[in-house]
């Protein structure tokens, strides 16, 4: 507790934070735990942080000072603490009054949060009606922690009820995130349960703590193709009705413009886009990029929500997924503004990125006492994005081989012969262009590595003679594989002689340096991404030649090339289609012949 009161041992603060919570994540691998274990250390933890002093933030003093004024009978809404109409309310809690950080602008906490500052004002000093405020936020934190605990194995629960982080912004520091963040979970409770309705209003009353929250309301509707979750939201807005008066919309909204406008605090996207335009014309672009930010977010969600409505996306990955586009389009992310995320990031099992933001985050503190603050933000935000990278990789991965595979598939199903019965991959690599051919023809894959990803066999040959009788197959695929060969006249021509009906060619072409270089280097980096590097014996032998080299391959090879097409501007790829020899009465062409 000391280290948190004094500004100058908050650089020891930070250091035994930092020492905890990789305490925490090494019991999190390490420890077998109950439920009650988590539970109980939960409480423990609590009640300590309990203690902490508001030194961290001095939000807790708007929150004392709306509550205050609603005791003497005026709207929170009606007038900024600066207003001479206030005076004599400023003079009564002066203490209150001159620790606010926003003075001159209204109050922008919605009326679940006016109505949670109003009860704490039971007592009769700003004093006790913070202890009073922080006891709440202590019962409604727990609450949130007991219905978690319905969704999460005790491990992933004490990630999320033993985190430090957790304990100093919602507890110790009793920022009002802590009621939204129990109220969403309810909600996601209560949706899990069938109960839309319920999770309606929940969803609701969080946007009335914190207005965000109202963007979960569409996922919700989505999801549960259920109107009772809207009456539940439209239930929740009852406790508007002592707070409603002309004057209301236009105040919080323009204390919510300039705060878009003007605030800017450890954003990682936002900062690291208006540093790159600074560096490049040295303009600084602050009034005008936190607007474009918004809009992008605008935009962004909409696109996200089109995607939701089509995939009818669960409620909570709808929540995770709309979070994730608020905190990479805010201008400002406080630390306490990562708490709503938590519960979900631990659900999908990818805490380890955003507790690593979150615990790099809380070293922003030293900005008020030691000005110590950019290496927190470039390292907490650059690292959170190479550990979502790795964290995605494979399903990015996935998901651009899938697209790639159909990508091809639409290039050579034209050209299958409508009798095609059998077909033979060569190069068949993750065997995704097989999968997706695989109905009705029977698709045989052979390759000289195992990259296989689909359910099709895999046979592995020495790259030379196929272990195939002649006319085996119907037809037979060459997709990007020539290139990659260190004799392709000898891959082309085993190709044709397994082949009934024709062979499928397609080969990324080059007719000039620049384009040669380019191809050259993206298949390089693409394949050592693919192949996690079983690929790199094959870079000394790629050879990337104009369409017209290809072509005349095939005639070489005594087969006659019926199609050649050619598309792409930057990376082009050329689709061919042989003829066999056997199909055109043409003799083959010796090898050493071929140059």
């Amino acid at each position: 507790m000391v280290l948190v009161a004094d500004p100058a041992l908050r650089p020891a603060f930070y250091g035994l934070f930092v020492l905890v919570v990789g305490a925490l994540w090494w019991g999190h691998t390490r420890l077998e735990v109950t439920i009650r274990e988590v539970l109980v250390g939960a409480i423990l933890l609590r009640l300590i942080a309990f203690g902490m002093p508001p030194t961290l933030s001095d939000d807790y003093h708007r929150y004392l000072w709306d509550g205050y004024v609603q005791t003497q009978g005026v709207n929170p809404y009606a007038h900024t603490p600066a207003d001479s109409a206030l005076y004599a309310l400023r003079a009564e809690i002066p203490t209150v009054y001159e620790a606010l950080n926003s003075k001159a602008y209204y109050s922008v906490y919605p009326p679940v949060s006016q109505l949670i500052f109003r009860v704490s004002w039971v007592g009769a000093t700003a004093q006790q009606a913070y202890w009073l405020y922080k006891l709440l936020a202590l019962l409604v934190e727990g609450i949130g922690v007991l219905l978690l605990a319905r969704l999460l194995a005790p491990r992933l629960l004490m990630v999320y009820a033993w985190f430090p982080f957790l304990l100093i912004e919602l507890i110790g520091q009793a920022h009002t995130e802590v009621f939204a963040v129990t109220l969403v979970i309810a909600a996601l409770v209560a949706s899990k349960h069938q109960k839309f309705g319920l999770a309606g209003l929940c969803v609701g009353l969080a946007a009335w703590v914190k207005i965000y929250p109202i963007l979960f309301l569409p996922f919700l509707v989505v999801s549960s193709r259920d109107w009772r979750s809207l009456v539940g939201f439209v239930i929740s807005g009852v406790v508007w009705l002592p707070y409603l008066d002309g004057f209301v919309w236009e105040h919080v909204w323009s204390s919510l413009r300039l705060y878009y406008q003007l605030f800017e605090f450890n954003a990682g996207w936002y900062l690291g886009v208006k540093h790159l335009l600074w560096w490049l014309d040295g303009t600084d672009y602050s009034k005008s990029l936190g607007p474009l930010f918004s809009i992008g977010f605008a935009f962004s969600g909409l696109a996200f929500f089109c995607y939701a409505w089509w995939r009818r996306v669960r409620f909570e990955h709808g929540i995770y997924g709309v979070l994730l586009l608020y905190l990479l389009f805010a201008t400002t992310v406080h630390p306490w503004y990562l708490t709503l995320i938590l519960p979900f990031v631990v659900r999908r099992g990818e805490a380890a990125p955003w507790y690593f933001l979150c615990t790099v985050s809380t070293g922003t503190y030293l900005f008020y006492s030691h000005g110590i603050y950019w290496p927190f933000v470039w390292i907490g935000w650059g690292v959170f994005f190479l550990m979502m990278a790795l964290h995605y990789r494979p399903n990015m991965l996935g998901w651009m081989l899938q697209t790639r595979a159909k990508r091809k598939v639409a290039r050579i199903k034209p050209h299958l012969p409508p009798t095609t019965e059998t077909i033979l991959d060569i190069g068949a690599a993750e065997g995704l262009v097989g999968a997706h051919l695989a109905e009705p023809a029977q698709v045989t894959l052979i390759d000289v590595i195992d990259m296989n990803r689909s359910r099709l066999p895999l046979t592995l040959y020495d790259g030379t003679r196929l272990p195939y009788e002649d006319q085996s197959f119907d037809v037979v695929l060459l997709i990007y594989v020539l290139h990659h060969a260190a004799q392709p006249a000898s891959v082309l021509q085993e190709a044709l002689r397994v082949a009934k009906q024709r062979v499928i060619i397609v080969e990324s072409t080059t007719d000039n340096k620049p384009r040669y270089y380019f191809t050259y280097s993206l298949d390089i980096w693409a394949n050592r991404l693919r192949s996690k590097g079983a690929m790199r014996d094959q870079e000394e032998q790629l050879a990337f030649h104009a369409a017209p080299y290809w072509a005349k391959l095939i005639r070489k090879m005594g087969a006659t090339c019926v199609w050649e097409d050619a598309r792409g501007v930057i990376d082009r790829h050329t689709v061919y289609v042989a003829a066999p020899a056997h199909r055109s009465g043409k003799t083959i062409v010796p090898e050493h012949s071929i140059e």
